[in-house]
């Protein structure tokens, strides 16, 4: 499913994830070595599945240099619910909790839409990791933002095209 990635930095990591993968059992996170990806660290995010009282949550285990400087800000630590708010809160902690209940990667593409309607637009893959190899506890995430069209994103088969309150995506799980 690598050829549904179209961007080589999501497809390295895709590719690396899938290596790691045995039959039937997901990745844990002792399995991701920093040293067989350095080039990959800085877009790289892990994000910790937390079960609380007020339900699931997650947590930013490590967000990477490059996305802490686009982003403006390190989330390192904290609460994804206590970083960012409305739709895209809505929109990440979907594709997160997507990934978690199916333990299958997922590629995603989204535009926001601001009041200048300015063409940025983001594509990601967030891969499931399991210290047991079923039950997944976090996830390794990694994100390219990009400016210009967003392009024909529903000729992805098997894709489903959304507009979630601000956001138009694609989401693919992969298989």
């Amino acid at each position: 499913m690598s050829n549904t990635i179209e961007n080589p930095v999501l497809r390295k990591v895709y590719e690396y994830w899938t290596g790691k993968r045995t039959e039937g059992r997901l990745p844990s996170r002792a399995d991701i070595d920093p040293l067989e990806i350095p080039d990959l660290l800085p877009k790289i995010m892990l994000t910790d599945v937390v079960e609380t009282d007020r339900g699931r949550r997650h947590r930013y285990r490590l967000v990477g240099t490059k996305t802490t400087a686009q982003f403006g800000m390190d989330a390192t630590g904290q609460f994804i619910d206590d970083v960012i708010d409305g739709s895209y809160l809505a929109f990440v902690t979907g594709l997160l909790d997507m990934a978690v209940d199916t333990g299958s990667p997922i590629y995603s593409r989204s535009r926001n839409y601001t009041e200048q309607d300015a063409d940025m637009w983001a594509e990601r893959v967030m891969l499931p990791l399991a210290d047991d190899g079923v039950t997944v506890n976090i996830v390794l995430g990694c994100q390219e933002l990009h400016t210009g069209d967003l392009g024909q994103i529903e000729t992805i088969q098997g894709a489903q095209k959304k507009r979630n309150g601000e956001i138009e995506h694609t989401t693919v799980v992969l298989r």
